[in-house]
């Protein structure tokens, strides 16, 4: 469930904490910050994409779509 990650809850927020990490004068303990919070970000979509393909590869996609 994204609404428990603490920072970083959905693809806008996303590219928002990247851009501000990337920002030169973005403070070193809040760059990492950041990137912890993309990083579980990341961690929970990915999760995410391999249910889908599992989904999928198992024939159950056609439930859905006809």
């Amino acid at each position: 469930d994204y609404s428990t990650l603490a920072e970083v809850q959905d693809g806008g927020m996303a590219q928002a904490a990247f851009l501000e990490a990337i920002e030169p004068d973005t403070a070193e303990v809040r760059r990492e910050d950041l990137r912890h919070a993309l990083l579980e970000y990341c961690q929970l979509d990915t999760l995410a994409m391999v249910r889908l393909t599992h989904f999928f590869q198992a024939g159950k996609g056609h439930e859905m779509y006809g």
